[in-house]
Parts: structure tokens; C-alpha cells; sequence
């Protein structure tokens, strides 16, 4: 239950995370190295934001985006730095049989369940081999879905002997590294949702400075850019020609595609841009059926590109998981999720909703 849970996560924080830091503080700083991955240069303050994030530790060893008064009171213990190691030592010294035996169930059956999701992965990259698909560059983008760490590692190594149809990445950066593939991925909604916090910008203009914030950093190697914070149609009222041109394209994650497809690009060529030179990447709840759909519309007009999750990491019966966290709070100020499918919204504050709205 909730209390026995808080009682040995604050247990293992008592016991457990002296010093914890420290012992880990040269590895964070050195991350480019132990990880083997390139560090570029050009992308300034990469050591000075690792110190401000081992800076907000607590005397107590707390480290969290919620107020201590909120202390367990949500989600907050998930957003703990000791999440994994806290949940690792709970299930140690748990004394509930019950649980521990419906864990041991749902383990087999997803073990089950494996076999079961190779056999379908085989026989849908096979007709994908068969050129039955037609999807251009695509990526894996299933790791907060998946069936197990162990499908997806597998899956990704298929993936890479079908390179030649399309395949160009994943969004896990480690298994990009173990099989030697691109990382794929854009900035995250919350970070574009914290510009909304910050009272030195007008909040209906959060993603003109969460773009301004973001070429500043990053230059002329921007990326993709998500477009439906607080929806498509507000986002591109800020997405003039400067930040229409540093991006190399823009990501659909909400609405029909199609719509929003023929929004960005006749926003393109209004601008006075060759959607030729652009990337349209479509990463809503896609399938091999529906990807072909888009890129047979949209190739001859753009660049396609696509982020396919749970239909590769588990399409099997066992309900995904949904491992996302938005935020509805920063800095004690509402924020707002406001995609362009009704209904999907996160915001806690009703009047707040309508002022961006």
C-alpha cells in the first residue's frame, strides 16, 4: 500500500542516501566519457547545468520538482532521483506475499507474451522487406510502451537489418549506442510548458521563447520542433520565418495528421519555404497501414518522417504501459498541456485554460 511504500522509500532515504551525491558527482561530470558518446563542443553549459542539478539536492538528500509540503502526496515520489533504487529496496524488505506473487504472474505472462510479439515482429518486417509498406525514414520511438527491456533491445537489432526499407533510429539513447544507430527524438512538451511558468514571458507566447531559448543554445543544429503545446494554431501564430528556418521541420503528436500536414505546409510556403527542404514527422498512435497513408500523401510534397511506439514494442494484448509525465505546476504558477485531439489536455486550472485559449 501508499504507507508502506512511503515508510521504506523514507527508510531508504534515511539510510541509503548519504553521501550518494558525492559518490556519483565525478561520474555525472564525466558522463561524455563513461558513456562513449561525442561531446560536442558548441553546446555550452553542458557542465555548469550538471552542477545547478546536484546543487538543488536538499540538506536531507531530497530532490524533487514538487513542494515538500507535497511530499508523497502525488506523483512525487515517482520524480525522485530515487525512484528505481527506493522501489528496488521496498520490494526487498516487503513482507506482502500477495504482491510479490502477483508481480511473479505478470512476469510470466509477459514472458508469454514474447514469443508471441517476435512471431508478429518477424512476419510484419518481413512484408515491410517485401516492400507491402511504403514509409520512407522511420524510427523507434516505443520505450515508454514497451513489452520489456529485453523485446525492445531485440526489437531495435531487427530493426537494424532493415535499414535499406527506411529504418534510421530509436529514441533510446542506450540502445542507439548498442546497436550503433542514430539517436531520434525532439524536445519534450514540458519544456516548452515550463516557458509558461517563467513571468518575464507573456505565457501565450511560450513557444516563441522556448525557441528563441533553444536556437540560442543549439544555433543552426535545432532540429525538430513540437508544435502542439497549446495547439498547432497558436504555435504557428510564433513560428515565423527566423525559427521556421533554423528548424529543420516541425512533429505532429495530436489532430489528424492529414489536416495538420497540409496546415504546416501551406505555413511553409506562405513564409516563402520549400517544404521540400523541410521534415514533417508524424508520431501519433501510428502503424505501418496508417504511415503509408501519410507518406503516400505528403512525399512528393516534404520530407516525411515517422516515430512509430507501441506497434513495434508491444503489439500484443497486454495493455501498454504509459510511462509520461506532464506538468500541470512550475515555479508555483499553473501550466497547460493543450494539444490539438479534444479531451487530451492537462491543466489544473480552468481559468488559466481559457486566458491561453
Amino acid at each position: 500500500g501508499v504507507e508502506t511504500a512511503e515508510t521504506a522509500v523514507r527508510e531508504f532515504l534515511e539510510k541509503g542516501s548519504s553521501g550518494y551525491i558525492d559518490s556519483v558527482k565525478n561520474e555525472l561530470l564525466d558522463l561524455r566519457l563513461t558513456t562513449g558518446h561525442r561531446y560536442d563542443g558548441a553546446i555550452s553549459g553542458y557542465l555548469d547545468a550538471v552542477l545547478d542539478l546536484l546543487s538543488a539536492q536538499e540538506e536531507n538528500g531530497r530532490f524533487s520538482t514538487y513542494k515538500q509540503e507535497k511530499e508523497f502526496g502525488y506523483w512525487d515520489m515517482w520524480c525522485r532521483k530515487y525512484a528505481l533504487l527506493g522501489l528496488e529496496y521496498y520490494l526487498e524488505i516487503c513482507r506482502d506475499e500477495e504482491l510479490k506473487n502477483d508481480i511473479k504472474k505478470k512476469n510470466i505472462k509477459v514472458i508469454e507474451k514474447e514469443e508471441i510479439f517476435k512471431q508478429k515482429t518477424i512476419e510484419k518486417l518481413a512484408a515491410l522487406g517485401k516492400c507491402e509498406y511504403e514509409l520512407g525514414k522511420f524510427s523507434e520511438f516505443g520505450l515508454r510502451r514497451r513489452l520489456s527491456k529485453e523485446s525492445q533491445d531485440w526489437l531495435v537489432g531487427e530493426l537494424t537489418k532493415y535499414k535499406a526499407c527506411g529504418f534510421v533510429g530509436t529514441s533510446n539513447v542506450y540502445l542507439a549506442k548498442k546497436h550503433n544507430v542514430k539517436q531520434i527524438g525532439t524536445q519534450a512538451h514540458e519544456y516548452i510548458q515550463s516557458f509558461q511558468a517563467n513571468q518575464k514571458y507573456d505565457k501565450a507566447h511560450s513557444n516563441y521563447f522556448a525557441m528563441k531559448v533553444w536556437t540560442d543554445e543549439y544555433k543552426t543544429l535545432n532540429g525538430i520542433v513540437l508544435t502542439d503545446c497549446i495547439t498547432t494554431d497558436c504555435f504557428l501564430k510564433d513560428f515565423d520565418l527566423t525559427f521556421a528556418t533554423l528548424f529543420s521541420g516541425v512533429r505532429h503528436d495530436s489532430g489528424d495528421p492529414f489536416e495538420w500536414g497540409e496546415k504546416i505546409i501551406n505555413h511553409y510556403n506562405k513564409l516563402g519555404i520549400d517544404p521540400k527542404t523541410k521534415t514533417l514527422l508524424f508520431s501519433d498512435s501510428l502503424n505501418f497501414e496508417k504511415a503509408t497513408k501519410l507518406y503516400r500523401c505528403f512525399k512528393d510534397k516534404c520530407n516525411v518522417a515517422f516515430g512509430i511506439g507501441t506497434f513495434l514494442t508491444n503489439d500484443t494484448d497486454i495493455n501498454p504501459l504509459n510511462i509520461v509525465m506532464k506538468i500541470t505546476e512550475c515555479n508555483g504558477f499553473p501550466v497547460a498541456k493543450i494539444p490539438d485531439t479534444p479531451g487530451k489536455g492537462m491543466c489544473k486550472d480552468a481559468e488559466y485554460v481559457e486566458y491561453l485559449t
